[in-house]
């Protein structure tokens, strides 16, 4: 039996802390902007039925080469709770699963893609993650370190996340009638008591978040295609 899968696409960021006039998803990387990178790996999947681009109007048109019936717009929130809910509001009533994913995060590949969504289908909420690498601290206000956490039981969390249409919906409303602002997205099914699954992904998938990581992300790329 097949799914009716959407994407969220979230390329509303405004780039803050990359200092760059132009939001960080929208600077090149290799021979295409960083989100186009990430929207071609959703367009290529086959159980991708539709993609929500969530971007602010003066952005879309970075997306004009890109013609598919299956893409449309949706505005940002001003968090990325708020994102996710905009995306949602244009996704077809139809859809059943929902998989959430960081424009900025162009390096994920299609089979992590295809064990989220495989994951995801069975235990209706689940997030690509791999384990912590280094020592956490919690540390106080003041710059004291008052704890050191079990790394063992640390994961950091990545995209695409996946939760099923009505899971989203219940976690997104009891958020905001808590006034509660969800970091990550499958954080809306822990506050509906469930427990999502985590999928091993890769350490190659990460967040361009500063200009540091556009060099990491050149160097993988050209490791990514020396292995093909």
């Amino acid at each position: 039996m097949s799914h009716f899968i959407s994407a969220l696409l979230l390329a509303g960021g405004t780039g803050s802390r990359f200092g760059s006039a132009v939001p960080k998803q929208f600077l090149p990387l290799g021979n295409k902007l960083i989100a186009h990178h990430s929207l071609e790996l959703f367009l290529k999947c086959p159980l991708i039925k539709e993609i929500v681009i969530v971007c602010d109007s003066n952005n879309t048109h970075y997306f004009s080469e890109y013609t598919d019936e299956k893409i449309r717009f949706a505005p940002p929130g001003i968090t990325r709770q708020g994102s996710v809910q905009q995306g949602l509001l244009r996704v077809s009533p139809e859809a059943q699963y929902i998989c959430i994913h960081d424009s900025a995060r162009p390096l994920v590949s299609q089979k992590e893609i295809l064990n989220l969504i495989e994951e995801g289908i069975e235990h209706k909420a689940a997030a690509l993650g791999v384990p912590a690498k280094n020592t956490i601290k919690e540390v106080d206000h003041s710059g004291y370190a008052i704890a050191t956490l079990d790394r063992s039981k640390l994961w950091e969390m990545q995209t695409p996340q996946i939760l099923s249409s009505k899971l989203l919906w219940k976690g997104l409303d009891l958020a905001n009638q808590n006034n509660i602002t969800a970091t990550d997205d499958i954080a809306l099914a822990e506050l509906l008591g469930l427990k999502p699954k985590i999928v091993l992904s890769s350490y190659r998938n990460i967040k361009i978040t500063t200009k540091e990581d556009i060099w990491i992300a050149k160097a993988l790329m050209e490791i990514m295609h020396a292995e093909i």
